[in-house]
Parts: structure tokens; sequence; C-alpha cells
């Protein structure tokens, strides 16, 4: 019960911090049903709705990271995101 709590707060603190943005660090690797990536940018799949869905909810610009499997943890850790998002 309590990693929710605090994966749930340190968004909230996040998102306010990062000037009306939620940025969600997302695996470049996955695919469909999970991403759909046209042109470099993603674009479909169950992550972007999510993704799009809690962002309107917190009243906040969604942007998506793209990151290779092995450093999207990294990249969290680092503060280039707000919320890591891997299937």
């Amino acid at each position: 019960m309590r990693l929710p709590f605090l994966l749930l707060a340190s968004i909230l603190y996040s998102a306010t911090v990062s000037a009306g943005e939620l940025v969600m660090i997302v695996s470049s690797e996955t695919g469909m049903p999970y991403t759909g990536f046209h042109q470099g940018l993603l674009r479909d799949g169950l992550i972007k709705s999510f993704g799009d869905a809690l962002a309107q909810q917190l009243q906040l610009t969604p942007r998506y990271l793209l990151a290779p499997r092995k450093r999207i943890e990294s990249a969290l850790r680092n503060g280039e995101g707000d919320l890591l998002c891997n299937m």
C-alpha cells in the first residue's frame, strides 16, 4: 500500500517542478500494443493512452522521452523524466 502512495506523491511533486509537463520515460524497444512509433515519435499504444490520460487529469502537457531499455532507469534517477513506463 505504501508503494503506490510514494509513486503518486513523487509524480505529483515532479510534475509541479517540471513547468507544466509530465515527462514519461518510455523504452524505445517495445512495440504494439504498448507503443506505436512513427518517425521516431510515440504516436499510439497503451502507454501513450495512459500517459495522455494521466497528464490530462493532472492538467499537464504530456511529453515522452524515448530511451533504450538499458537506459530508462538511469534516466529516471538522473531526473530526466517524472515517470517510468516500461512493459
